[in-house]
């Protein structure tokens, strides 16, 4: 009889003991994942964070002649492009009307890498998902972009979804937003 007490006595301490290093080991796992995915958030917001510190984007209209600060513009927005696996195409709006995208497309006969984009006016994008979201959203984690839910690209067809932060006036006012439209075929490789 007392043997098999100790035997449940052992049995028990065991299972308690196997229960405990499973809740560490799980608890470990999650945080380590929500670590990775933190890392993964940063790193697509970057290129749009470091665009809404260009003072050509900052101050579009109201310093330097346009066009210039538009080639500037654009050549940054392409850059965010190159340096973002997936990324489609990068945008500047403002809620003035005014719209700078950059993308680049590859040459079929000669595999040589283009950058495309310019000026459009009269773009109203204060109404987008994206748009509003970024507005007055406050960091999490370091990261003050704001990520859309996915959706399809009416140009391309493609599942996209959109890495968009707020730029504002030096009053602190909203000037327009910078985003990044990223293929969601990217999130699923991973």
């Amino acid at each position: 009889m007392s043997i098999i007490l100790v035997s449940l006595g052992s049995l028990n301490k065991t299972r308690t003991a196997i229960n405990g290093n499973t809740k560490v080991t799980s608890e470990q796992t999650l945080e380590a994942a929500q670590e990775g995915f933190t890392t993964y958030l940063k790193t697509l917001s970057q290129p749009v964070d470091l665009l809404t510190r260009k003072n050509e984007i900052k101050h579009l209209e109201d310093r330097g002649d346009i066009d210039t600060n538009v080639t500037a513009i654009k050549d940054s927005l392409v850059a965010s492009v190159k340096v973002t696996n997936g990324a489609e195409l990068a945008f500047f709006t403002t809620k003035t009307g005014l719209r700078v995208d950059g993308w680049t497309e590859i040459n079929p006969d000669t595999g040589k890498t283009s950058n495309k984009g310019g000026l459009t006016r009269e773009v109203n994008d204060t109404n987008q998902s994206w748009y509003k979201a970024c507005i007055a959203s406050k960091a999490r984690n370091s990261i003050y972009s704001v990520f859309s839910d996915p959706y399809k690209d009416s140009k391309s067809g493609k599942t996209i979804f959109t890495v968009s932060q707020e730029i504002k006036y030096s009053d602190n006012s909203n000037y327009g937003a910078v985003g990044l439209n990223i293929d969601f075929s990217e999130v699923k490789i991973m």
